[in-house]
């Protein structure tokens, strides 16, 4: 039988990964960039993971790709999506899939983008909470309100973290996943600024900018504090804080920017299920000068776990979410008994689990009906037409 060799030290050497890559399809799309679900082969090591690329091959992209890469690689936090880095590829291999000809290729090869690179990053399977919340909305309900502010603090706790070295920009539902084991992950790092950049640009989502943001200026973390109390209003509440109405982008700016000069009525003067002093912890991280905000995410975060999730000694866990998910997917029925021992803050006075928390007229009060009134889009209207069962 063979010796083999003993290995005393490698460092300083440097190598070549002989990692392969398979493409198994198109995940997702957004205004700048594609996001691929792959197989990795690494010396029949088999892993699956996500590749994200440009939509548009040009050197102004490709940095801000690299520049993404660059910020989001540093991160390793559990409420943080884990990238890897960049890979790239020859384009003249994938020429014919992407419809371009040879006289593209060399023209692009002159500009110096003759690759298509792409960020590795962790495949999370699960659901992002924008698609948790529309399909609680299309059955009549609303994430409970403990899970709602579970998933706020988690998300507060990634940026948290995040901040240390950067504005994230774009804190939106969709960027915000959830996977089966029901741990929260940021995501989407592609409009993110180092946190001592002056940068003075338009970017992120309207519906989710900071006044500051709206009017262009310097961000820091409060920024991205006021986006998640955003966040936090919708998925408690069902309803928007600020409705847009026009779709024309200077005109949503503008109407965007005269809706968060008006207070939004409380959480709590919306629904009445909603604890007033989670309420509280919202509005102040919806404040319009952001020097009446929280000074930073993390405190808002601790604030929500110790007013209120946590209040009692016990309360919501990643286990705790992640059997809530199984319990919504199989319509509240047949729950095992470990998920409801895992659910057991949500007994009701006889002492059942009841999780559901039903989403109807009958649910709101008269200023949140105004609100929902104001609000003009599907869910508000479907909040409006909906009466108890």
């Amino acid at each position: 039988m063979s010796q083999g060799a003993r290995i005393e030290g490698l460092r300083g050497v440097s190598f070549r990964s002989r990692a392969v890559y398979r493409i198994v399809g198109e995940i997702g799309r957004g205004g700048m960039g594609i996001v691929f679900l792959a197989d990795r082969d690494s010396e029949n090591v088999q892993d699956r993971l996500v590749l994200k690329t440009v939509r548009t091959l040009s050197r102004e992209h490709i940095d801000l790709l690299r520049k993404e890469a660059n910020l989001a690689t540093r991160l390793r936090h559990e409420n943080i999506v884990k990238s890897y880095g960049m890979e790239s590829l020859p384009l003249q291999e994938v020429a014919g899939k992407l419809g371009l000809g040879d006289a593209n290729v060399r023209a692009l090869a002159a500009e110096g983008t003759d690759r298509v690179y792409l960020i590795a990053m962790d495949y999370v399977e699960g659901t992002n909470l924008w698609t948790l919340h529309d399909a609680h909305l299309k059955g009549r309900l609303l994430l409970p309100v403990p899970i709602g502010a579970f998933i706020v603090s988690r998300l507060c706790r990634g940026l948290e973290y995040a901040h240390r070295w950067l504005v994230h920009r774009d804190v939106s539902p969709g960027n915000v996943l959830i996977d089966h084991e029901g741990v929260c992950k940021l995501t989407d790092f592609g409009l993110a600024v180092e946190s001592e950049e002056a940068v003075r640009a338009l970017a992120g989502k309207y519906a989710y900018m900071a006044p500051e943001q709206l009017r262009m200026e310097v961000l820091d973390g409060r920024s991205d504090l006021y986006a998640t109390g955003i966040v936090a209003y919708e998925i408690l509440t069902g309803l928007k804080p600020f409705p847009i109405i026009a779709r024309e982008m200077r005109q949503a700016m503008r109407d965007s920017l005269l809706a968060r000069a008006r207070t939004p009525p409380a959480p709590h003067r919306v629904r009445p299920d909603i604890p007033e002093a989670l309420s509280a912890i919202v509005m102040k991280m919806l404040q319009n000068d952001r020097a009446d905000r929280y000074a930073r995410v993390g405190d808002a975060g601790d604030l929500i776990e110790q007013r209120f999730l946590y209040r009692k000694g016990f309360g919501p866990t990643n286990n705790s979410l992640a059997a809530y998910l199984r319990l919504f997917a199989q319509g509240f029925d047949k729950a095992p008994a470990g998920d409801l021992r895992q659910l057991s803050f949500f007994k009701n006075a006889l002492g059942v689990v009841e999780p559901r928390r039903s989403c109807s007229t009958e649910d709101y009060t008269p200023e949140g009906l105004a609100l929902a009134e104001r609000d003009g889009d599907s869910t508000a209207r479907s909040i409006l037409s909906t009466q108890a069962p």
